[in-house]
């Protein structure tokens, strides 16, 4: 097998995944995280970058337009949530944008982020951290409320941690405020097995730690996931 140019950090390999037709589905892949202390609870993202290197699916024979989610912002946990719950404990609104409230880097020397805050939804995707380091991806089921926000789905077993990170990925039409552009997206081939690689990367993260989603709408006639791989690395 083809091996990466670059020093990899190790890597990942994640699939199946489809739904029936006419019900979207969406594909967590993970983070890097440092597996000394996990990240949990720690606030801080790990050190690799996600690289994306294959893509193996079977699509129906409706043309559908994927897209890669890549988190527009993210914040922490303030309180532990224990599973079970849907109420999450949050310290800002990830889609606020302005007054200082992007965690990441102004892009290309700019003073402010170009794009409009887009406060966080029902209906965004969302990746967070459960107290085990493990990961898991939901979309919101309202919008921030008092330092609260409601999720789709129960927390699962283990809970939270305080301190934990909470990715907002929001939705396929969104604009990155950290590109000023939309989120990266590619038409299906109907009715084939996709399958596309490239050892040095097809697609990338934007920032160390982030986690991603490919997201399929899934219309008409289902299409499955097979497989994602690829690899972390530090840039």
């Amino acid at each position: 097998m083809a091996q990466p140019l670059v020093q990899s950090y190790g890597g990942f390999c994640v699939g199946q995944k489809t739904a029936v037709a006419g019900t979207a589905f969406a594909l967590l892949i993970p983070p890097f995280t440092n597996q000394d202390t996990l990240g949990a609870g720690t606030g801080k993202p790990g050190l690799g970058v996600t690289h994306i290197t294959t893509l193996i699916m079977d699509t129906g024979s409706t043309a559908h337009t994927l897209t890669l989610l890549r988190p527009l912002n993210y914040t922490t946990f303030t309180a532990v949530a224990a599973a079970g719950q849907k109420v999450l404990s949050l310290k800002a609104d990830p889609g606020i944008f302005s007054a200082g409230g992007l965690k990441y880097g102004i892009p290309n020397a700019q003073t402010a982020p170009s794009t409009a805050d887009d406060a966080i939804a029902a209906g965004d995707y969302c990746v967070y951290q459960v107290a085990d380091g493990s990961y898991f991806l939901d979309t919101a089921n309202g919008s921030f409320s008092s330092g609260s926000l409601t999720m789709s789905t129960n927390v699962p077993t283990g809970g939270t941690l305080a301190g934990g990170l909470f990715w907002m990925l929001g939705i396929a039409g969104d604009t990155d405020p950290n590109s000023a552009q939309a989120h990266p997206q590619f038409g299906t081939t109907t009715s084939t097995r996709i399958n596309i690689t490239d050892p040095n990367g097809l697609w990338t993260a934007l920032h160390a730690g982030d986690p991603m989603c490919l997201y399929d709408p899934n219309s008409t006639v289902a299409d499955t996931v097979q497989l994602i791989s690829g690899y972390y690395a530090k840039h």
